[in-house]
């Protein structure tokens, strides 16, 4: 049999800025997040982030971004 295609993708993350850059450094779990968005968008899905905080970009804190500009 065949899985029906990935069209939502859901997660929580501590931190974004305002471009749709999403940070993941200090998350609880860190799962396949990356791999569920893009499976997502190629299937011209929806992807959802609940985050903690939205940050300035390039927050040297927050190191570098797992998603670049998924908003």
């Amino acid at each position: 049999y065949s899985l029906p295609p990935v069209t939502v993708a859901m997660f929580s993350a501590p931190a974004a800025d305002a471009s749709g850059n999403i940070y993941n450094r200090g998350a609880a779990v860190q799962s396949e997040m990356v791999e569920i968005a893009m499976a997502a968008r190629r299937n011209r899905g929806l992807v959802i982030a609940l985050v903690g905080s939205i940050v300035d970009a390039g927050c040297v804190s927050l190191s570098q971004p797992v998603f670049h500009g998924m908003a």
